[in-house]
């Protein structure tokens, strides 16, 4: 974020951040208007140009705003202070759900972003998700006690095929419109217990 928002009010940031949200959670970029996004923060389109200079400012600034709130959730969680990979499942998923509640359609434009076809987002969203995919499979690999897996099973196809049913998961959601982090919490506490059965070790 710039610093001409970043001294505007706390209240007005999270107003302009929802609405920013909401609009493009709602619409693909080249349809998702600046006067609506505007409008939805109650202020004028003029100002929201001052404080971003083009709808791509914008929609980076949400996107990175996306990736510092997520991961500040998951520090908070602790998350990596553990070597059990279902304890980590489990306090992200709740984290990321936290998160969802504080900023409704952040999930939804989060990943409308990752799926989204405008060539100049694609370039910056796609190598900073990348990125961030590559640097969270390094720390998982070297906090997993892999002891309490199942050996046989290489601990990077464990992840593999988690994160592709997690993605196939939150892309039906997507599709419906809206994420519930309530169900999600629900339906993730019956994934990981699943996974837990599948992957875990299992006693002689």
């Amino acid at each position: 974020m710039n610093e001409k928002f970043l001294q505007m009010e706390q209240e007005k940031q999270r107003r302009i951040l929802n609405a920013g949200y909401r609009v493009f959670a709602e619409n693909a970029y080249a349809k998702a208007p600046m006067s609506e996004i505007a409008g939805a923060a109650g202020i004028s389109k003029a100002l929201l140009f001052h404080y971003f200079h083009n709808k791509l400012e914008l929609y980076t600034d949400l996107w990175n705003h996306c990736v510092r709130v997520t991961s500040e959730a998951l520090r908070e969680a602790r998350v990596l202070e553990t070597d059990d990979l279902f304890v980590m499942l489990r306090r992200s998923a709740q984290a990321k759900c936290g998160v969802m509640e504080r900023y409704p359609c952040m999930g939804v434009f989060s990943l409308r972003a990752y799926y989204e076809r405008e060539p100049q987002v694609q370039a910056v969203i796609r190598e900073d998700f990348d990125r961030q995919s590559q640097r969270s499979l390094e720390l998982l690999l070297s906090k997993v006690d892999r002891s309490r897996l199942r050996p046989e099973i290489p601990l990077e196809q464990i992840y593999q095929e988690i994160l592709w049913t997690t993605d196939g998961y939150l892309y039906h959601q997507f599709l419906t419109g809206r994420l519930n982090p309530a169900r999600i919490r629900r339906d993730f506490d019956r994934l990981i217990d699943h996974w837990a059965l599948l992957y875990g070790r299992r006693e002689d």
